[in-house]
């Protein structure tokens, strides 16, 4: 044990960052508005290391179900916390028919081109849009420009995050989250969760649809001090839930366009344009005003944070409120390439996300690897787990294709289980393949805990595969190589080592191993 606590040796690495991923597949997601969940060694004699180098997954995201049963009625599902107020009326007012229809202003209306004023982007699985920062105040009042095709199928799955940090709530002191969304149907959804369990949660969704084909400007007002939250399209109003819902301080960074679980479910499916956020409750006459304000010139009085996202210079949208909330876009590609160095290594993380919902992107990763292995003088590859997500045959299909590529362009490639492989599928699926032969010791009877040797310009590195949790008689194992080979520097691959802030990963994180096995070991332990 005290040789795999040994000093951290720094390499130059390249990293492809994947797709995050969830916990257990039968605890995957919720897919509909009722809450229905989707569901004998080999250690020959030589000298110990100097130095020890830990490479782990950031460990999977578990998420609780943030869509409870939803009905059509007027009063909103409350959990917590009521402000106590008289009980409201259970109907909303008919305005179908007493409003005068609004003029069309899904763009300025002293536009002469409108379709090429009004300008929005997509999202992919293979981005991270960050928002700097956490904001100091609480939102009464969110608005966004948004597009989807009035033909779009969101009847089994959700329009995705328009901006939210859920799932932040298990990383330090964070403990509440606010989603603003389209769920299912085109139907706008705000959420709010005030402790890490989700337990004390708000969900509102409105009885309105936003497919269109066209712009449109929605507007949720959080009218705490009246017990009403109101929904608006177009500076009109669409729905009102009497609701009193505190507005829960913000305590985690936020994203746009998707949450920190980065799924397929919450990446947001249409085209968007604009988002702000404000300290106070909007009125009618205001939303109105913003519908028709260019994004530049809205009113900064209370304004939270506000971002034209039509406008992003080096990958920057910066915040048009004076708070300083500034989006990074991070679009995972080579717009920061890796400078001169004598090699380098690839390190993979889990795949399970572009695996099964992007698999055009997921074969890119390993061409990219092949076409760029003399530029970059590429020597070894090291994935860290959670190659699938529900460990289904196509899954492995084309991973097994991916590796095979690697094995042709005669790359040496490692490959780490993760929470989402099964164990006896992942041994059956690699043990009549080139990678059983590509190590050169491993623990009993399976290919789960493996170390090779490699030379590179003369530096001799060991380089281990742990199973997800490795257990006390594996890391004894992994110690007993290590001290019989001294002169090697000493690489450990494991899944769910270091959680996401920084920490080994304990029994308080999501999804510990522990949660898997009684003998398995959480980070903490390993340490």
């Amino acid at each position: 044990m005290f040789q795999l606590k040994r000093c951290l040796l720094f390499l130059s690495l390249i990293f492809i960052l994947c797709a995050t991923l969830s916990c257990t597949v039968d605890r995957y997601e919720s897919d509909d508005t009722t809450g229905t969940n989707i569901s004998a060694e080999n250690t020959p004699s030589q000298d110990v290391s100097t130095s020890t180098v830990y490479v782990e997954s950031v460990p999977d995201t578990e998420y609780p179900n943030d869509t409870p049963n939803v009905s059509t009625e007027n009063v909103a599902t409350e959990t917590y916390p009521s402000k106590e107020t008289e009980s409201p009326s259970e109907t909303t007012p008919d305005i179908s028919e007493e409003t005068t229809a609004l003029p069309d202003y899904s763009v300025p209306p002293s536009s002469e081109n409108p379709e090429e004023l009004r300008e929005g982007i997509t999202f992919n699985l293979l981005s991270a849009n960050s928002i700097k920062g956490t904001f100091e105040h609480s939102a009464l009042t969110y608005e966004a420009w948004v597009k989807f095709p009035k033909d779009i199928d969101l009847t089994s799955t959700r329009g995705g995050v328009i901006i939210g940090n859920y799932n932040y709530a298990n990383v330090g002191e964070a403990e509440t989250v606010f989603n603003f969304e389209i769920a299912e149907n085109g139907r706008p959804k705000l959420f709010f969760a005030y402790d890490k369990g989700h337990t004390k949660s708000n969900t509102i969704i409105f009885d309105c649809d936003v497919r269109t084909g066209e712009w449109v400007h929605l507007a949720v007002v959080n009218d705490y001090e009246n017990s009403k939250i109101h929904c608006y399209i177009n500076g009109e109003l669409k729905d009102t839930k009497n609701l009193s819902v505190e507005p829960p301080k913000f305590s985690a960074p936020a994203m746009i366009g998707n949450d920190h679980r980065s799924n397929e479910l919450c990446r947001f499916k249409g085209e968007l344009h604009a988002v702000a956020l404000y300290e106070n409750a909007r009125t009618a006459e205001e939303i109105a005003s913003d519908m028709l304000s260019d994004v530049s010139s809205l009113d900064q009085a209370n304004l939270l944070a506000a971002w034209d996202l039509s406008s992003i210079k080096n990958e920057i949208s910066a915040d048009i409120s004076s708070n300083g909330y500034d989006i990074e876009f991070m679009w995972f590609s080579e717009s920061s390439p890796v400078g001169e160095a004598a090699y380098s290594f690839i390190v993979i993380g889990d795949t399970q996300s572009v695996n099964i919902y992007d698999p055009e992107n997921f074969s890119a990763i390993y061409d990219w690897i092949i076409a760029n292995k003399e530029e970059k003088s590429i020597k070894y590859v090291m994935g860290l787990g959670d190659i699938t997500d529900q460990n289904s045959y196509a899954e492995w299909e084309r991973a097994l294709a991916e590796f095979s590529k690697l094995d042709n362009a005669h790359i040496g490639h490692s490959i780490v289980r993760g929470n989402h492989d099964v164990s006896n599928t992942f041994n059956a699926n690699l043990y009549n393949t080139a990678y059983a032969g590509s190590f050169e010791g491993h623990f009993g009877s399976t290919i789960e805990n493996t170390y090779r040797k490699i030379d590179v310009n003369g530096i001799k590195y060991l380089i281990f595969t742990l199973d997800f949790g490795a257990n006390d008689d594996v890391l004894a194992w992994a110690s007993q190589v290590i001290t019989v080979n001294k002169n090697y520097n000493v690489i450990i691959t494991t899944h769910s080592y270091l959680y996401r802030d920084g920490t080994t990963l304990d029994a308080n994180d999501v999804c510990p191993p522990t949660n898997y096995g009684k003998d398995n070991n959480n980070g903490d332990h390993m340490w």
